[in-house]
C-alpha cells in the first residue's frame, strides 16, 4: 500500500512504482499508444513522474509554477501525446486482472459516469463554460467530467473519459485555443469537449 503523502524523493516508493510498472507492462503500452521521445528524458521518466505528483498532493500546473519545477520536464512535453489510448490499454489490462481474481458469476458491466468540476475562481482556462450542476441546480462556471468505467460491483476502473464544456457556443467563458493542428489528437479532443454528451458517450 502506497500512502498519499509519500514524496517523490523517498526511493523505498520509487521503487513500489517500479515493480507495479513492470507488473503492467506499462512501458510497452507505451509503445503501443505511440508514446515516445525522439531526444530528453525517456517516456518512462515522464509517465513516472506524472504518476508521483498524484502522491504528492499536487497537479502539473502547480508544480511547473513552484520552486520545483527545475525537476520537471518542458511544459510542451505532456500534451503531445495520446494519453487516452493509452488510459484504455491500461485499463483494459487492469480490468483483466480483476476479473481473474472475482467469481465468473459475478456480474460486470461498464459505467458511464457525468460529473461537475468546477473552476469558480478561474477566468482564462481554454473552453470554460457555464455547465449546470444537477447536484446544486446551479449553473456554474466549470466543465463536465464525462466518464466510462468498467466495474464488478466493488471496484472501479476509468477506461475512457471526455472533458466536456458546453456545447452552446452562447455559454463559452473562454473559447478554444487557435492555430492546433488538426491531424493531432489535441484537435480531435477539443471537438469532442464541445460536443453533446450523448455523441461524446458513442
Amino acid at each position: 500500500m502506497i500512502n498519499h503523502t509519500d514524496g517523490n524523493n523517498n526511493p523505498e516508493i520509487q521503487y513500489k512504482f517500479g515493480d507495479a510498472i513492470r507488473e503492467l507492462g506499462i512501458c510497452r503500452l507505451l509503445k503501443e499508444s505511440n508514446i515516445r521521445k525522439k531526444k530528453g528524458g525517456s517516456v518512462y521518466e515522464i509517465f513516472q513522474f506524472l504518476l508521483l505528483l498524484v502522491f504528492q498532493n499536487c497537479n502539473l500546473f502547480h508544480f511547473l509554477n513552484s520552486k520545483k519545477q527545475d525537476m520537471a520536464f518542458s511544459k510542451n512535453t505532456y500534451p503531445g501525446y495520446n494519453w487516452q489510448r493509452f488510459l484504455t490499454l491500461l485499463s483494459a489490462k487492469v480490468a483483466t486482472y480483476f476479473s481473474s481474481l472475482t467469481h465468473r458469476g459475478r456480474v460486470k458491466c461498464l459505467v458511464l459516469d457525468d460529473s461537475v468540476i468546477e473552476r469558480d475562481r478561474s477566468n482564462q482556462v481554454e473552453l470554460l463554460s457555464w455547465v449546470y450542476n444537477h447536484a446544486t441546480h446551479k449553473m456554474v462556471r466549470g466543465f463536465n467530467m464525462l466518464t466510462l468505467g468498467w466495474t464488478d460491483g466493488y471496484s472501479f476502473v476509468p477506461v475512457a473519459f471526455n472533458m466536456m464544456a458546453s456545447a452552446n457556443p452562447g455559454k463559452y467563458i473562454m473559447g478554444a485555443a487557435s492555430g492546433i493542428d488538426r491531424r493531432k489528437s489535441g484537435y480531435k479532443r477539443r471537438q469532442e469537449a464541445v460536443s453533446h454528451k450523448p455523441d461524446a458517450a458513442w
